[in-house]
């Protein structure tokens, strides 16, 4: 779906963005930061957080898209316009919504970059991360014939709390948008105050919906009712069923899949309640992305953990055939459940 392999860095600048109603200061640059040497270490830095991809997400506005201001300020940045000053309207936008207190001072970095391939399109994106967790370094430099060594810290591409991938793609719909955060325990400001954004009625959209609705399915009824193998059993027969399909109607899926009536209708007691919660439409058949069910496929941890400290991890490519080589009982001597083994040699 997104591929930088080719990309360029074109720009790339940091400020500081404190919290306001703290009373922390911003402090904004007007010089940008000297990509040549550097490229590789900033590529990682701002791709690390869109190496697996969600959802797409479009920027919105009650009244018009125009008064979105990332919008705003990315079609400008986009549109060759100042980099420096609209980065620093984008920092100001942050600063002004940073209301909560436990809202954290971090450095807000921001790229351009060009030559992204997006959907067999080649078109540019901008990336704007907030790192507010430093992390320590050993710095090891020789001076008058003595190894000097000296403690520092900065910004680690493991240490990203929030970031977006902003698209030039879509401009009537609002760009494609995709969101990343470590957490949102300090409120909903960065996706709903700052970028003001809103999920994608699209294939994206659509087909990470459906395997979210499965996999709320598998832990609130099949794992309840029929144990945890059962669980995984379930949610990887339903992935595989979905990924098969290029045109899913959802009918059709919920007869051929759910063929116990109790099933079918606990399943759509679950869909109806994820669609009001999360304001979604399925239409009666949806096209499937096939990235974002490989995507989540690998997310889905296949694993079985048992209260006496024993974990039982599924691998390989079909999990259902490893399923064949576990088989679960009771033991009345022992009044306490087992999953037996079966393999030819250890490894």
């Amino acid at each position: 779906m997104i591929n930088f392999e080719n990309s360029v860095l074109t720009n790339c600048i940091v400020h500081i963005v404190g919290n306001k109603t703290n009373d922390e200061k911003l402090l904004l640059s007007d010089i940008e930061v000297v990509i040549e040497s550097n490229e590789q270490i900033l590529m990682d830095l701002f791709i690390k957080p869109f190496k697996i991809l969600t959802g797409t997400f479009n920027f919105y506005h009650d009244i018009k898209i125009a008064m979105n201001d990332v919008f705003t300020l990315a079609d400008n940045i986009f549109e060759n316009e100042d980099f420096i000053q609209n980065t620093q309207l984008i920092a100001k936008h942050l600063y002004n919504n940073a209301k909560h207190h436990a809202i954290k001072q971090g450095d807000l970095l921001i790229g351009l970059l060009d030559d992204i391939e997006y959907d067999g399109l080649i078109t540019k994106g901008l990336i704007i991360i907030k790192s507010e967790k430093k992390e320590s370094y050993i710095k090891i430099h020789s001076s008058k014939n003595k190894n000097v060594i000296e403690v520092d810290s900065g910004i680690s591409k493991n240490k990203i709390d929030k970031a977006c991938l902003i698209i030039n793609d879509a401009y009537h719909e609002g760009f494609k948008v995709y969101t990343f955060e470590q957490s949102n325990i300090d409120t909903d400001y960065w996706n709903g105050d700052f970028l003001k954004i809103k999920q994608s009625t699209d294939k994206y959209r659509l087909t990470s919906a459906l395997i979210n609705i499965c996999k709320e399915y598998s832990n609130s009824y099949v794992k309840s009712n029929f144990g945890k193998q059962e669980q995984v059993s379930f949610i990887n027969n339903s992935i595989n069923y979905i990924k098969e399909k290029d045109e899913l109607n959802i009918q059709k899926f919920e007869k051929e899949f759910f063929i116990d009536d109790n099933e079918r209708r606990e399943f759509k007691k679950i869909k109806s309640a994820y669609i009001n919660e999360h304001n979604i439409e399925f239409p009666p058949t949806i096209t499937v992305s096939k990235d974002v069910v490989t995507q989540l496929k690998k997310k889905i941890k296949n694993e079985i953990k048992l209260d006496t400290n024993i974990l039982i991890k599924l691998e390989g490519s079909d999990i259902i055939l490893t399923q064949q080589y576990i088989e679960h009982g009771y033991d009345n001597r022992r009044k306490m459940n087992y999953y037996k083994v079966f393999y030819n040699d250890e490894k």
